[in-house]
């Protein structure tokens, strides 16, 4: 019996001794935390407020010259395509089409009677790419791209009121934040800056040509659905 105790305490101490012996395992690591997909099409809208500067320079031999600037409530929708790295950076393609009230009047300076003329915005369309970084659930972007704008000004004068329209083409830069709040939405915060150059307005009846500058700043709220 003596003999059969020491063999059964030798084995218990080889046993744990064994299992002393063992390598430990560490820990699996930690997965990152989850973050979101920003990769897919998107279509939104957006509203918020805008402002304008216009300058008029007329031609020398007819009226004279102006300024205004314009302000009003500015609303619109866009779609776009966003495509995210390995490095979490964001690239993406945009185009908005904004709608709304802005417009502005002032008083063209004239060597005869003064000459009230009026601006309006009547529609628009911006093309843009963008870069953003994937932080979670914000991403904050920039964008540059190409901005289109038909604009109408009447004039009057001493043949009476008349109005020419014309198509700006210019340069459109923006930056924004956006927060995804839910699967597939998303809200977000943006500025505009855009300057329309220069077009060449024609009021024949007034004898008048002159060439009109526009440069806008727009201030918006979005909400978008991805998909």
């Amino acid at each position: 019996m003596r003999a059969l105790l020491v063999v059964a305490a030798i084995s218990s101490s080889m046993s744990v001794a064994s299992a002393a012996d063992l390598p430990v395992k560490a820990p699996p690591p930690a997965l990152p935390a989850p973050v979101a997909n920003w990769t897919g099409f998107y279509l939104g809208g957006f509203v918020g407020g805008a402002w304008a500067n216009v300058g008029y320079v007329s031609d020398p031999t007819a009226q004279g010259n102006g300024s205004a600037k314009a302000s009003g409530v500015v609303g619109g929708g866009y779609v776009g395509f966003d495509y995210e790295l390995s490095n979490r950076f964001v690239l993406g393609a945009k185009v908005s089409v904004p709608v709304g009230g802005v417009s502005a009047t002032t008083t063209v300076l004239s060597l005869g009677p003064p000459a009230p003329s009026s601006g309006k915005m009547q529609w628009a369309t911006n093309i843009n790419g963008t870069v953003g970084y994937d932080m979670g659930q914000w991403l904050p972007y920039v964008g540059v791209g190409v901005a289109f704008l038909s604009n109408k000004i009447t004039l009057g004068g001493t043949q009476g009121p008349e109005s020419d329209t014309q198509l700006h083409t210019g340069l459109n830069l923006l930056a924004g934040t956006k927060f995804m709040f839910a699967k597939n939405w998303a809200v977000g915060l943006q500025y505009n800056y855009t300057d329309y150059g220069k077009r060449t307005y024609n009021f024949p009846l007034n004898f008048d040509t002159g060439a009109v500058s526009i440069a806008s700043q727009a201030l918006v709220g979005t909400l978008e659905y991805r998909f």
